[in-house]
């Protein structure tokens, strides 16, 4: 089944279920039916092919993430924001900003906590909280934010700049009990951020998961914002 260009891909092995989010079509066609962009779950549960469980078209989208212990799709696009959408429903559950960002481009859940990151292109690593029973900033404000800046020579002067982070992962290290941000950005350029501070200053308790996404299993169903 085509579903347009695809823009990232998540597997739900606990469900057998496949999370695709597409991007806008470069084609300008009115008659385009997968143009908008958008968000499919796709049945895995069977051999030999996929069977379309949900859908939410007319969905700017750059890259998505999703979380199985959220029970939440993440995506971002150009307009600096991350949209919140029940993995369930695919309704709209929150939108996340920062009012100096310059665009989000990158984004992850931070299982098993209450947490997604993204990164922008200014080289800001934002957390934005996705309960908001656990957090003080229930709006879908900032966390915490961290600027990937590098020690830089120009004219004999050192200083400070920032750096676009491509792509992250949050680990946590067993042997050393410390809880990591692993990041590789545009000059090559692979940092990690120790997030005990963090953890200990927000005091985030880690999310019990009762989620269940396709038992029973119901028809396909597409929804369409806009």
């Amino acid at each position: 089944m085509c579903v347009g260009r695809i823009a990232a891909i998540q597997y739900d092995s606990i469900n057998k279920l496949i999370v695709v989010s597409t991007f806008p079509s470069t084609r300008d066609r009115d008659d385009d039916e997968y143009g908008t962009g958008g968000i499919y779950v796709f049945d895995d549960s069977t051999i030999g092919e996929c069977d379309l469980l949900r859908s939410l078209t007319n969905v700017p989208v750059e890259t998505s993430s999703f979380s199985y212990n959220a029970s939440l799709v993440a995506t971002v696009a150009s307009d600096a924001a991350v949209h919140l959408w029940d993995f369930e429903t695919l309704q709209l559950r929150c939108v996340c900003t920062h009012p100096t960002s310059l665009g989000l481009h990158v984004v992850a859940f931070w299982d098993p906590y209450p947490v997604l990151v993204a990164a922008d292109n200014a080289g800001n690593v934002l957390f934005f909280p996705t309960a908001s029973s656990q957090s003080s900033r229930p709006d879908g404000g900032v966390l915490h934010c961290l600027a990937n800046a590098h020690v830089a020579a120009a004219e004999g002067e050192a200083s400070e700049e920032c750096s676009v982070v491509t792509t992250l992962n949050c680990h946590y290290d067993d042997d050393a009990g410390t809880h990591m941000l692993v990041t590789g950005d545009e000059r090559g350029v692979i940092s990690i951020w120790s997030l005990n501070d963090m953890l200990g200053r927000l005091q985030l308790a880690v999310r019990t998961t009762t989620f269940n996404a396709c038992h029973p299993r119901h028809p396909a169903k597409e929804l369409e914002t806009g």
